[in-house]
């Protein structure tokens, strides 16, 4: 999974060993398909040494929340909801990679348009963002509220013995979650192709992503087994508290109760017309009408979904596990 494009500076999915290799020891790791050790633990374990256990119910002051954006970068949901309503400091795909200090904060947006949070001088939906971010002494030097960024080994080796991380990410279903990854890689120029093209290409994005990452086969677009399969469920409900996809305001209480956070807060990220405005969308996709199709978008879409399936085997059956127990 490390990239052959070193021009290219935004989340592709692809880990870019020359610019984490600051990050623990993911150098070393890329490309190994052994677990290393007497205990034969799978290599993903090592980068997780300083990561709260999901199951953990003491929750540490020291700790720092950190969202995986799985497949995609942007500015995230919880991240808006969050600098709607609180004063916090963030370290987001939304933050600055300009030259300074480490602690300098800059606002996300003027205060007059609701944007209350501060974030401090790097950029986590970057390569050289994280990079830029181990080297000015985030997570050691100055300690954010919330991460939240696409990339996981990079953010997870910032981690340290004294501020350890706390993972959460909401889980899509598998084709919507490939979709969404074929539409940020093309409104970015790093995929020109339809959908289909980039469903039936080799890119890691469109190849059992979550299984790749969470299992710590990085070396590519690699043959995964069972083994690899129970690694990354282990992984999930080990180290994540997971929330549907659609779950943004359970994951905003369980920040604001966990961070202790303001609890009115909440009111202000829904007020009654939010919900209200939500509830009417939600309501339009579920039984507005729907664009007729011809026979030939019909027929690339079948086409899309067979070559989705054979492709997205081990993501799928992942997520059937998840949704088994209840977490999607």
């Amino acid at each position: 999974m490390e990239t052959n494009d070193h021009d290219n500076d935004l989340f592709d999915g692809h880990i870019r060993t020359d610019q984490t290799k600051g990050h623990g020891k993911i150098r070393e790791y890329v490309g190994r398909e052994k677990p290393f050790g007497d205990g034969g633990e799978p290599i993903i374990y090592k980068l997780l040494d300083n990561v709260e256990d999901a199951s953990s119910a003491h929750y540490y002051e020291d700790d720092v929340p950190f969202y995986w954006e799985i497949g995609f970068s942007g500015h995230s949901s919880i991240e808006s909801k969050l600098c709607q309503c609180l004063d916090i400091h963030v370290a987001s795909t939304a933050g600055s990679n300009e030259a300074g200090k480490a602690d300098m904060l800059e606002p996300l947006a003027p205060a007059a348009e609701g944007n209350l949070c501060k974030v401090y001088n790097v950029d986590m939906g970057s390569h050289k963002g994280t990079q830029r971010a181990k080297q000015l002494g985030l997570l050691n030097k100055v300690i954010p509220d919330f991460i939240s960024s696409p990339f996981l080994p990079e953010i997870v080796s910032l981690f340290t013995m004294k501020n350890k991380g706390r993972l959460l990410t909401s889980v899509p279903q598998v084709m919507p979650r490939t979709q969404a990854s074929h539409k940020h890689l093309k409104s970015t120029g790093l995929f020109l192709g339809t959908y289909l093209e980039f469903i039936s290409s080799d890119h890691v994005l469109a190849n059992n992503y979550m299984v790749h990452m969470l299992s710590g086969k990085w070396g590519g677009v690699q043959e995964l087994t069972e083994n690899d399969l129970m690694t990354a469920y282990k992984v999930l409900k080990e180290k994540f508290v997971i929330f549907r996809w659609s779950d943004t305001q359970k994951i905003l209480e369980y920040l604001l109760k966990n961070e202790r956070w303001d609890a009115k807060a909440m009111e202000c990220m829904y007020p009654p017309e939010v919900i209200k405005q939500d509830a009417e969308i939600l309501d339009k996709i579920r039984h507005g009408p729907k664009p007729e199709k011809t026979p030939e978008v019909l027929a690339e879409e079948m086409a899309a979904k067979q070559l989705f399936l054979v492709h997205n085997v081990w993501d799928r059956k992942l997520y059937d596990m998840l949704a088994a127990e209840g977490f999607v």
